[in-house]
């Protein structure tokens, strides 16, 4: 009795409960920022000497993208910096805006409005 109804119970009720739980912190789980070559993003500092100094390096230029989810970046003068940081390693500064020649004149407009200084480099709630 015990092996043919209440075991086989047992463990169907185990596995419903262990899917409803994994459900629960995947809701929860931070998720990967969007990045695409051209956005500007803050970098955690790697040689961060004392906790008195900023936490972040930038804002640089996002390059390449390679596989992995890892990232070159540009420094101030343009050049690669070493090593490729991941995703946790960089905060979303400013999204690349593109910006297109108008239809009805020649002039050019950008598809993403300037933000304010004090919301740029304000780090995303998840």
């Amino acid at each position: 009795m015990l092996h043919d109804a209440i075991l086989p119970a047992v463990a169907d009720r185990s596995q419903v409960r262990h899917a409803a739980a994994r459900d629960v912190l995947d809701g929860k789980r931070r998720k990967a920022p969007d990045f695409n070559i051209g956005d500007e993003v803050m970098a955690v500092d790697p040689v961060r000497t004392s906790k008195w100094h900023p936490v972040f390096t930038g804002p640089h230029t996002l390059s390449e993208v390679h596989e992995g989810s890892t990232y070159t970046l540009l420094d101030a003068l343009g050049e690669p910096m070493q090593p490729r940081r991941t995703t946790d390693m960089l905060r979303l500064a400013r999204k690349h805006t593109t910006s297109m020649v108008s239809p009805s004149g020649g002039e050019e407009r950008s598809l993403v409005p300037p933000k304010s200084s004090k919301e740029e480099f304000e780090e995303p709630h998840y």
